[in-house]
């Protein structure tokens, strides 16, 4: 038998809200589910409630479940994260995963799903919604792989905001190799564009 677990979950939708807290509590009636509309109040009463998993929404008023779930993760570095969203975007997706949220399940079948990403995260795995998501992230994943073991240096030199000249030094090499290097890295990943390797390389920094 599951021990009991303390599980906050918020969503500002009261309707929807009290939807998720009867599926979660008929998968799993050992848990003590703490609901609330308000992503403020759920975040306050995590100071009198040691909470083991959170579950929130992502698109909430003043509080956006990733703010939510990364103030809680700072003051709480044990607490397990599930983000539930309407959102398909990859850098959205990429944004929650970097904030080491460790599930992340699309409303279209939350029902379906959650109780999965729930079983998943609490045997310490990440849970990703969707084949066609994480199918978009498996395909940056090979793109990655095409690179040299120097050219992801760069890459990640780039994604910790170091100039050329710095990255060069880091490396022991000439500024021109550090310039043949990501034109090379450029043309690999298909990217054009002044400012396209950097936004790539900002956007991918979880994966360097």
């Amino acid at each position: 038998m599951m021990d009991k677990l303390n599980v906050l979950l918020v969503d500002d939708h009261p309707i929807f809200l009290k939807g998720l807290v009867e599926v979660i509590q008929d998968e799993f009636p050992d848990f003590l589910i703490h609901s609330f509309t308000s992503p403020e109040q759920a975040f306050t009463s995590a100071k009198n409630v040691k909470y083991d998993l959170v579950i929130s929404d992502l698109d909430m008023p003043r509080m956006n479940g990733i703010v939510l779930i990364t103030e809680l993760k700072r003051q709480y570095p044990e607490i397990l994260t599930i983000l539930l969203t309407m959102h398909k975007e990859q850098d959205i997706m990429r944004s929650a995963l970097a904030k080491d949220i460790n599930g992340y399940v699309l409303k279209d079948d939350v029902v379906d799903e959650l109780v999965i990403a729930i079983e998943e995260v609490l045997k310490g795995k990440k849970y990703i919604s969707e084949l066609e998501v994480i199918n978009k992230f498996e395909d940056q994943n090979e793109e990655l792989k095409s690179l040299t073991k120097t050219e992801l240096l760069v890459l990640k030199g780039i994604s910790d905001n170091k100039t050329s000249k710095e990255i060069a030094k880091d490396l022991f090499v000439s500024l021109k190799t550090i310039e043949n290097h990501c034109n090379n890295i450029s043309r690999k990943l298909r990217l054009k564009g002044s400012n396209s390797l950097l936004k790539f390389a900002i956007n991918n920094k979880h994966l360097l």
